[in-house]
């Protein structure tokens, strides 16, 4: 290395916690909330002296007891930041359980949070509800091109009456027909207008032109009189939901080659909540099995549990392609022995594959690209094994988070803004106290074995002002705040920025709002005995971003955390780019 490129380790320090400040900071904006703790927002007009009455207080509030009684609600996470309930501020647009009020007053639309970084429910036809009534609020910070809000130019067209809101059909609550002003309305009241035409379930033309009813809630169990079938095909015009609903507990749908797309009102294209069900495409040289969105569904296929406390036993997903869903492709939720074999998820617009909250699963020989987060995410997993995947053109590539002994190899990784991101809990989704999540003590090993991780230098696809588009390009494996890890034996070449990078998750976040101190229920922050050994390396820091950041560019940078350790690394770069490492020399070596 020429010394004169050199800087010191005070001044690389200072220098990184900039770099860190400007790469995570999100856009400044200004929310309206229910409550936000000192009484503004929604609660100004809608309280408990009100004619509708209110939320506060808990029980104390009218509305309250009627949500919980009258929709059978049993997460308070679905409005509040904890699943315990109780906590203020209670924003309108995120909640532990996702999307706050708008999880039931809005629908998903396909846009991001740029407060939050996730998915939100946006509700178009609530506002325009209110400003017919001439209260117009909303619009000081809502409006089309808001940079506070991050909605989009021109508006988009409000989705009809029959679409569901995120919330419906979840194992946490009654709600499933937004047609029906039983369920949505209390006692004299008509329902809901989400689509803001002043007309009101039933009343709207697009619910009495619907031709089809919502999908049902099914539980675990079949329920039909007769006995269900063990086997079922599906071929090309014939539903492959109605396939899933109907066959046996541990039985195989099989569908055939072709494209499908199904026209019930579900949030999800395909829903499972059996035990045990084989869902195996059946894709011919010439044509593939794709499963395409509906008017109104988020995600493709997914596998979860009817009733919430309750895990399924037993999946297998194959020959599938999921393509166009505005969330995610494939998603398993509370599901263990699982297996997502030989599928390929494509442009799903927030993750391509993403087992969650599951366990004991192999995620085999899939190939997913064109997500906007993750195209493939392990989340709050255990026993996950990630084998022979080929994950590209994604923000980030491979990306685990909270979870216990996962094992990542032979994948190929490439084409993304960072290759394999090793995020901190608190850049989690879920947050402490959710149900089956692994403790934080416990999360670990992860093994990140004999990958090809290689040209993530491809321009960040998350939508503007998210967090996530703040992950600037050029990245091989990033170990951000967490432990025991060991990256071995991985070939890691032609990422412009690092080739590896590990660093505490503090400095990444300083001074912005998701900085420390962190609550206290969360892990400490820096990233302790991780195991660097035996990686190949070549040309790795050729082009980093422009800025005053480019002399972090390294093929290894290490900073924070105690008994880390590096071993037999190889750096071979191409003349006339040097060997970099942050710091020179690498120590201790591995035991």
């Amino acid at each position: 290395m020429n010394g004169s490129s050199v800087m010191t380790g005070r001044a690389r320090i200072g220098a990184l916690a900039l770099m860190a400040l400007a790469t995570w900071a999100p856009r400044a904006a200004a929310y309206k909330s229910y409550d936000d703790g000192a009484g503004n927002g929604c609660v100004e007009c809608h309280n408990n002296s009100s004619e509708d009455g209110g939320f506060t207080g808990g029980n104390a509030g009218g509305l309250h007891v009627l949500h919980l009684t009258k929709f059978g609600i049993t997460s308070c996470a679905l409005c509040h930041a904890s699943s315990a309930g109780g906590s203020k501020p209670v924003l309108t647009y995120y909640s532990g359980d996702g999307y706050g009020c708008a999880g039931c007053h809005g629908r998903d639309q396909g846009e991001t949070s740029p407060n939050s970084g996730k998915p939100k429910s946006t509700a178009y036809g609530l506002r325009k509800v209110h400003a017919d009534h001439d209260v117009t609020v909303c619009a000081n910070c809502h409006f089309p091109g808001s940079a506070s809000t991050g909605e989009p130019m021109p508006a988009p067209t409000i989705l009809p009456e029959t679409v569901q809101p995120p919330y419906y059909l979840l194992p946490n609550n009654n709600l499933n027909d937004p047609c029906s002003a039983a369920q949505e309305g209390f006692e004299g009241t008509v329902g809901l207008d989400n689509d803001g035409n002043d007309l009101r379930d039933a009343n709207d033309p697009a619910c009495k032109a619907r031709t089809t009813t919502p999908t049902p809630k099914v539980t675990a169990t079949p329920t039909a009189t007769g006995k269900p079938k063990k086997s079922i095909k599906v071929k090309p015009g014939e539903s492959i939901q109605a396939a899933v609903d109907a066959v046996a507990e541990g039985g195989t749908v099989t569908v055939m080659p072709g494209t499908y797309e199904e026209t019930h009102d579900g949030t999800a294209a395909v829903r499972i909540t059996k035990n045990g069900i084989k869902l195996i495409g059946k894709p011919s040289k010439t044509q593939k099995v794709i499963l395409v969105p509906h008017a109104g569904q988020a995600d493709g296929i997914v596998v979860e549990p009817a009733v919430s406390g309750q895990r399924i036993n037993g999946f297998k997903l194959q020959g599938f392609t999921v393509q166009g869903f505005p969330n995610n492709g494939i998603v398993t939720r509370y599901v263990d022995n699982f297996t997502i074999q030989k599928n390929e998820s494509i442009d799903n617009l927030e993750n391509g594959i993403w087992p969650i909250l599951s366990a004991n699963g192999l995620v085999k020989k899939n190939v997913a690209y064109g997500s906007q987060d993750s195209a493939l995410w392990v989340e709050g997993s255990e026993n996950i094994r990630v084998l022979n995947n080929d994950l590209h053109h994604s923000p980030t590539g491979l990306e685990i988070t909270v979870s216990k002994a996962v094992t990542a190899q032979k994948n190929d990784i490439h084409h993304n803004t960072v290759g394999i991101g090793l995020y901190h809990p608190a850049a989690a989704g879920l947050g402490p106290g959710t149900p089956g999540l692994p403790a934080y003590s416990e999360n670990g090993p992860w093994h990140i074995v004999s990958n090809y991780v290689h040209d993530n230098n491809e321009p960040n696809s998350a939508p503007a002002g998210s967090l996530v588009s703040q992950l600037p390009q050029g990245g091989g494996i990033l170990v951000l705040g967490v432990d025991n890890v060991d990256v071995q034996k991985n070939t890691i070449e032609n990422n412009d920025f690092y080739g590896i990078g590990m660093l505490d998750y503090c400095i990444a976040v300083a001074g912005t709002a998701y900085g420390c101190p962190l609550p206290s229920a969360l892990p400490e922050t820096s990233p302790d005995n991780n195991q660097i050994i035996k990686n190949k390396l070549a040309n790795n820091h050729g082009a980093p971003p422009d800025g005053p950041f480019k002399d972090f560019a390294s093929d290894i940078l290490a900073l924070g955390g105690t008994g880390n350790c590096f071993s037999k690394n190889v750096i071979k770069n191409t003349a006339p780019l040097l060997t970099v490492t942050i710091p020179d020399p690498l120590t201790p070596a591995c035991n």
